[in-house]
């Protein structure tokens, strides 16, 4: 005998069954270009736009860009797993690649501009862009290891989001590969008896290289975060470490540079 309540449970079971359908339905995925890189040759991807940001997947491949819309990549060692490689452009596009091992890729000149895409968070690109082109906040926050020099070149604000523009320089001809990258809010004096108060502050966003800078090369990054003060008796500890090395990277900036962010202009 079919009740009313078992008429209630069966339309709430479609109801359940449709909402799945559609949220499915309304989810895109691009899938990754394939892509062949060798250690023996370079190969080159043209983008239709600038590039702002580059991540990858480990170690094994360099990537160095060349010009604003050109990036270089190749195999540092021959390997047997696929890694994979994400690129954002300036236009707001995500480029994403699977990257598999070759002694002699098929393709070196790949031109981009018919390439599947995601949309990315083009509002932070824009914003990040705008503290890229604004004059330096700050000047001789600096911290130097082994010919590696890491700049606070300035804190941005827009609304509830803070900005830190970084500089690092890699002056020596060894590649520097960034294992760590954390920003968190520390105690500036501890007792003998007092164990360290730290409060990760985790990116929201991050423009630019974070995986390697090439020798004699440097990269400027910009950091989102909700935005922060520094309560007293603390600091803002940047602290970027090298995968198998010690040229470890760490600075310290006060609530006095942190107050003296200055605003984006979005005219």
């Amino acid at each position: 005998m079919i009740t009313s309540k078992t008429l209630t449970m069966n339309k709430l079971l479609v109801v359940i069954f449709l909402i799945l359908h559609w949220s499915l339905a309304a989810q895109t995925y691009i899938e990754p270009t394939r892509l062949e890189v060798g250690i023996n040759k370079t190969t080159n991807l043209v983008f239709p736009a600038g590039i702002v940001s580059v991540d990858r997947g480990n170690q094994n491949i360099v990537v160095q860009k060349s010009a604003a819309n050109i990036l270089r990549v190749k195999a540092q060692v021959a390997f047997s797993e696929e890694t994979n490689l994400t690129v954002v452009t300036s236009d707001g596009k995500l480029y994403s690649f699977i990257i598999n091992y070759h002694p002699d890729p098929a393709h070196l000149n790949i031109n981009m501009s018919h390439s599947l895409t995601v949309k990315g968070d083009s509002a932070m690109l824009v914003l990040c862009s705008r503290v890229l082109s604004s004059p330096a906040g700050l000047y001789r926050l600096r911290y130097v290891n082994a010919n590696m020099y890491l700049t606070v070149a300035g804190f941005y604000i827009y609304k509830q989001f803070m900005f830190c523009r970084l500089r690092i320089e890699n002056r020596s001809q060894i590649a520097y590969d960034i294992e760590q990258f954390r920003l968190y809010i520390r105690d500036s004096k501890l007792s003998k008896r007092t164990s360290s108060q730290e409060t990760e502050i985790k990116p929201m966003y991050i423009s630019g290289d974070t995986a390697a800078i090439a020798g004699k090369s440097g990269q400027t990054i910009v950091v989102a975060v909700p935005k922060f003060t520094i309560p007293d008796g603390k600091h803002l500890a940047i602290e970027i470490m090298e995968r198998n090395g010690g040229r470890n990277l760490a600075i310290k900036a006060r609530n006095r540079h942190v107050v003296k962010a200055v605003l984006i202009s979005t005219k």
